[in-house]
């Protein structure tokens, strides 16, 4: 084999193993991001009387995002990775299955980058507040609500100079970032795209224990989601409209990006010597498992 054939074979897998839109996704997003966030946020204006701001400022958040991505990548990817090298040590395919698993593992965080590139433009556009935004510009950054002025009911706040001299300018400015959630958005699209994946792979295992398994273990990863959301509520962080609109982004994103991921995999299924999972045929088969490698239900 040529070189120049060498390189178009390594070429090809890594586009199937969806490096090269991971990449993208990666660079371009991280790129207009920090455009987006060095312009800052719009500048809403803020009334003293409005309640529903008044709320204390935590000191650290429930689930911090570090900590979220180190269970995307310590768990989840290797569960990823766990499916797809059982099924080429069991079924053969070894190459089409180590694509596979990297192609799906780097969808979870390409789609949460996309969310998170979202959330950013959504953020510096909208402009809400957060439900701390009263400790964060008169409270000092106190854990503890401060009791309003009532002298000061009425004043409005309307650029982050009006706020309290002591106050922090940074702090201040993240307060005016509340919609969309972005931890929402980022856990619930890594999460809804495992449990696309989760429900994908099932088919594999037509009528068998192992494809029940998977659908019920399919609704763990939500549950982590929609706990990071709800987090986000009693951390007073966001607001309860905040959360329910960074998830419905990362549930659409994701749902996007994991269409990508299935039509990379799709061109597998017809190379030769691919043979998916089937269940026994009771009058043809008595083994565990049957083959077949013309089947287009995966």
């Amino acid at each position: 084999m040529s070189s120049f054939s060498r390189l178009k074979t390594v070429w090809v897998h890594v586009g199937r193993a969806g490096i090269l839109s991971f990449l993208v996704c990666l660079i371009g997003s991280r790129l207009i991001k920090a455009k987006l966030e060095g312009d800052g946020p719009v500048l809403r204006p803020f009334f003293l009387g409005d309640t529903s701001l008044w709320y204390g400022h935590a000191a650290s958040d429930t689930v911090d995002t570090g900590r979220m991505y180190l269970i995307f990548a310590l768990i989840f990817v290797p569960m990823i990775f766990l499916i797809e090298m059982l099924t080429a040590v069991a079924y053969g395919d070894y190459l089409n299955r180590f694509l596979a698993a990297i192609r799906f593992s780097t969808g979870v965080f390409a789609s949460m980058e996309l969310t998170d590139l979202l959330v950013a433009f959504g953020k510096v556009h909208v402009g809400w507040l957060r439900p701390d935004f009263y400790q964060r510009c008169i409270g000092y950054g106190s854990e503890d609500p401060v009791e309003p002025n009532l002298e000061n009911f009425d004043k409005v706040i309307r650029t982050n100079e009006d706020c309290s001299a002591d106050a922090q300018m940074a702090n201040i400015t993240q307060g005016r970032v509340s919609f969309p959630s972005g931890a929402s958005g980022l856990a619930i699209s890594g999460c809804f795209f495992l449990v696309l994946y989760l429900l994908y792979v099932s088919n594999r295992f037509k009528g068998s224990v192992i494809k029940q398994l998977l659908f019920l273990f399919a609704t763990v990863p939500l549950y982590y989601g929609s706990y990071v959301g709800v987090s986000r509520i009693f951390d007073f962080r966001h607001h309860p409209v905040d959360v329910v609109g960074g998830a419905l982004l990362g549930i659409v994103v994701s749902s996007l990006y994991y269409m990508l991921s299935v039509s990379l995999d799709d061109e597998s299924k017809n190379e030769p010597g691919i043979e998916w999972i089937q269940a026994p045929d009771e009058e043809t088969d008595t083994s565990l498992y049957a083959f077949d490698a013309e089947d287009d239900d995966y």
